[in-house]
């Protein structure tokens, strides 16, 4: 986000002191976006009081001394008031651009062998320089024999100088290379408590006939893990991807300590540790009937209470769950083409059900049958969020005492005609991230940006985007956003663009 600009005049030294609510006051000179928040003594920021368009004057803001969640903040802290004025994004480009997650650098002393290694794969050749005593080489060049000055083994992630390359004994070599993924379909992002980056990456099939799309291969889902630097790491599972899932996966969610809940059309929840070790399996007991009827509420069974087979007529389940999230208190929300379902996170079997709502008993998670499928959910609180196909963005609320479902509120409804670009209205919107102090990054893959909002609790409000040919935003021209991630301490976003 941009810097203070002089279009806003504030009291920058403004401290919250426990106990005592705090009024800010500011004006504006001219029209402009103001975003308002509390940070903490870390940098971090803890609250968003306001974030929309404003035209020129003066106003005033009280602060509680409360978290988005509505929670006290920690006593003891220093609170600061920060002012974004026509907040700006720019891209990091040395990390994630076309495939390229992060740049590797190694040194080493020669002694017999010319083979080194990065420790790192998959390598993107073109990327790999090599200096011997600080003489560069490129893969270009060539040696004696019109050979190449080097090779590179990409899946092994080592590089072999040319063995007719003279080389002086205790010759300082560095290696320099790019690490990739093969990113087919990037679906899904999560970052974890430590920092680490998870991206789903599916591939479809697909038959030139729609209707035979139930009996279209599609390659096993492949889960990466990468160091917040942008490096791959290739100890998770087998060369990057994840071992104990073997299918597609649909969603992904991260428990706070790091476990990975993995949602996948065959109706079961793969439950790993960090490492992609699988720890159990949420599911329905092979042995068990499904108990539907006409009018029921309590839905019992993961195939019908977290998934409703759009294609049962064919005999064969297709993408049946959609999203999921994990909430503060282990409650895991699980989304389909219709319903949407609750369950105890930590219990493996239908034990762990606690309710679920459908097309029949109350709101239906997406309102219609064809849903946008994907990391179409996110949990904060007794709140989940869904986006739906009337491209928008629904906030409800669980009552676990209850278990009753209530929408909070929805954004604005893009009405069928409106194939045009205007400011509030998504087009197609998948993927989001909540920053947990009250703003909404939103995937808005048809219009091509990122769309921004602020959750002010019973009601939202749209405060800017990026991405899109127009807007505020430098170097980074998005085609189809479609997942995004927000690292542990709030200044990064990462997104997935399929396109």
């Amino acid at each position: 986000m941009g810097a203070q600009t002089p279009s806003i005049t504030a009291d920058e030294n403004l401290v919250y002191t426990e106990g005592t609510p705090l009024k800010i006051e500011w004006a504006l000179k001219k029209q402009a976006t103001v975003i308002i928040q509390i940070v903490n003594q870390e940098g971090r920021v803890v609250r968003t009081l306001d974030g929309q368009k404003r035209g020129g004057g003066k106003y005033s803001q009280t602060f509680d001394g409360r978290d988005f969640a509505g929670k006290p903040l920690p006593a003891g802290g220093s609170y600061k008031v920060r002012f974004t004025v026509d907040p700006t994004a720019a891209a990091d480009l040395n990390f994630g651009v076309g495939g390229i997650l992060g740049t590797v650098r190694s040194a080493f002393i020669f002694k017999d062998s010319r083979v080194f290694s990065l420790d790192t794969k998959p390598l993107l050749p073109g990327t790999v320089v090599v200096k011997v005593d600080g003489e560069e080489w490129k893969i270009t060049d060539k040696f004696i024999g019109n050979e190449p000055a080097f090779t590179v083994d990409v899946t092994q992630g080592t590089i072999s100088l040319n063995p007719a390359a003279e080389l002086q004994e205790n010759a300082d070599v560095e290696v320099t290379a790019s690490a990739g993924l093969p990113l087919v379909n990037p679906w899904d992002l999560q970052t974890t408590p430590d920092g680490n980056l998870f991206i789903v990456d599916n591939a479809y099939i697909y038959d030139s006939v729609f209707l035979k799309q139930a009996q279209a291969e599609c390659r096993t889902g492949s889960i990466y893990k990468v160091s917040p630097s942008g490096v791959p790491i290739n100890s998770f599972g087998v060369n990057g991807e994840l071992k104990a899932t073997s299918t597609l996966c649909n969603g992904l969610a991260v428990a706070p300590n790091g476990d990975l809940y993995l949602s996948t059309p065959s109706d079961f929840i793969s439950v790993t540790d960090s490492n992609g070790t699988e720890k159990f399996k949420i599911k329905q007991p092979d042995t068990a009937p499904v108990a539907v009827t006409e009018n029921t509420t309590e839905l019992v069974g993961l195939a019908e209470v977290y998934g409703h087979n759009i294609f049962a007529s064919m005999g064969k389940s297709v993408l049946k769950i959609a999203g999921i999230a994990l909430n503060e208190k282990n409650q895991l929300f699980v989304t389909s083409n219709r319903n949407v379902g609750v369950h105890d996170a930590s219990k493996s079997d239908v034990s762990g059900y606690l309710a679920s709502q459908n097309q029949k008993t109350g709101y239906r998670q997406p309102p219609v049958e064809w849903a946008f499928l994907g990391p179409c959910i996110k949990a904060g609180g007794d709140y989940f969020y869904q986006t739906t196909s009337s491209h928008s963005l629904v906030k409800f609320r669980f009552d676990d005492k209850l278990n009753t479902f209530s929408k909070v509120w929805e954004t604005s409804v893009r009405q069928p005609d409106a194939m045009i670009t205007y400011e509030s209205a998504m087009w197609h919107p998948i993927g989001f991230a909540l920053d947990g102090s009250g703003l909404i990054y939103i995937a808005d893959r048809m219009n091509h940006r990122i769309d921004v909002f602020f959750d002010s609790g019973d009601s939202v409000k749209y405060v800017y985007c990026f991405g899109a040919a127009g807007t505020n935003v430098s170097k980074l021209q998005m085609l189809a956003p479609h997942a995004i991630a927000i690292s542990p301490d709030n200044k990064s976003l990462y997104i997935a663009d399929d396109g």
